[in-house]
């Protein structure tokens, strides 16, 4: 028997050979590591924007769509069961309207409305609008300093729709009292007559059906 084996025979490459084969290897190693070394920075910034992309998508799902509302309506403020009392008026609605996805909409700005002037000194109280009472609406309050103390105004209850597009506002009294409730007063825009005001009222909430039926 052979104790000394020769293996190099069954090798068919030469050594030049190899070492081309050994150099080309090498070369795409190091073309391999460029392109590594390149694309890790780009993965990393990638990585990154797909979580401020999420954390983006969180904030909204939790704080809404914002949306900006600058309109300014001509209104008719009036009475329910007086045909007699009607008066023209302007609102001005200016703010954000945050529409979520997981709660109810939230208003955050101002809404001036003539022949009440501390809805133009005062500041707005955050709206949310309800879905969960029939036809959503929210609370018109306005807070402001009297001798070092916040005091709070409550001018009555407000639905809007289609992003202010409409809105109809009925209006607590007595307007000078401490005890408040709604009673008929309403304001309704955009609207230039009682019959269109009161076509508004009708169209955003219930309160309508519920006097007719009262009287």
């Amino acid at each position: 028997m052979n104790i000394d084996p020769n293996f190099s025979k069954f090798d068919s490459e030469t050594r030049e050979e190899k070492e081309v084969a050994y150099l080309n290897f090498m070369k795409s190693q190091r073309i391999r590591d460029k392109f590594y070394y390149f694309l890790r920075p780009v993965l990393k910034i990638m990585l990154l924007l797909l979580c401020i992309a999420s954390l983006f998508g969180i904030v909204i799902a939790i704080s809404g769509i914002p949306r900006t509302i600058d309109k300014e309506y001509a209104a008719v403020q009036f009475r329910m069961n007086d045909d007699t009392y009607e008066e023209n008026i302007t609102i001005s609605v200016k703010g954000k309207l945050y529409t979520r996805f997981f709660s109810d909409p939230k208003f955050k700005g101002s809404i001036m409305i003539d022949n009440f002037e501390y809805t133009k000194t005062s500041e707005l109280i955050d709206i949310t609008f309800f879905k969960s009472i029939p036809q959503g609406w929210g609370a018109l309050q306005y807070d402001f300093f009297d001798n070092g103390t916040v005091n709070i105004e409550s001018l009555g209850v407000i639905w809007m729709s289609d992003h202010f597009d409409k809105l109809t506002i009925w209006v607590y009294e007595p307007l000078d009292g401490d005890s408040k409730s709604t009673t008929d007063l309403i304001i309704s825009a955009p609207a230039n007559s009682r019959k269109e005001a009161i076509q508004i009222v009708e169209q955003l909430s219930h309160y309508t059906e519920q006097h007719k039926q009262g009287d």
